[in-house]
């Protein structure tokens, strides 16, 4: 079961969407983990599939440096804080939190998608400044999905 939810977590990672947030759950409902244990193996899964996922999307020309940084130093200095909250907070509270959270994520995306009417368009990912090998090309995704408001 560990094998299979690492590579679930590991392909939502490297489509930049968080590994956590399919991670954590499961290791708490399907292999028994306490909150704050599937947290922390959260942060160190995280960190090996972060650096490829960014690797590739860098070489693919993905990403924007100019919004990146300051979303890094933010998030930076508030992780700090929020680490030291799970030292303060039960672990249910957290649980539940972390729940909430999801739950209103996908409340919220799909008011997005179904409410705002977003028009979802493909466009093709080979137009990128960089030029990829054979072999990266077929790994990469040919499309990526861009989120367009009406």
């Amino acid at each position: 079961m560990s094998i299979i939810i690492g590579i679930l977590a590991g392909i939502i990672c490297g489509m930049g969407m968080g590994g956590g947030t399919l991670l954590i759950p499961m290791l708490v409902l399907f292999l028994g983990f306490d909150q704050l244990n599937a947290q922390s193996i959260n942060l160190v899964a995280f960190l090996p599939t972060a650096i490829i996922a960014l690797l590739i999307q860098i070489k693919s020309g993905l990403v924007q440096y100019k919004q990146v940084w300051p979303l890094a130093l933010f998030g930076l200095v508030s992780a700090i804080g929020g680490a030291y909250l799970t030292q303060i907070i039960e672990p249910n509270i957290l649980k539940t939190l972390f729940g909430v959270f999801l739950a209103g994520l996908g409340i919220w995306q799909l008011v997005e998608i179904f409410v705002n009417k977003k028009k979802q368009t493909l466009k093709p990912i080979l137009k990128t400044k960089k030029r990829f090998s054979k072999n990266t090309k077929k790994l990469n995704w040919l499309f990526r999905i861009h989120i367009e408001i009406n």
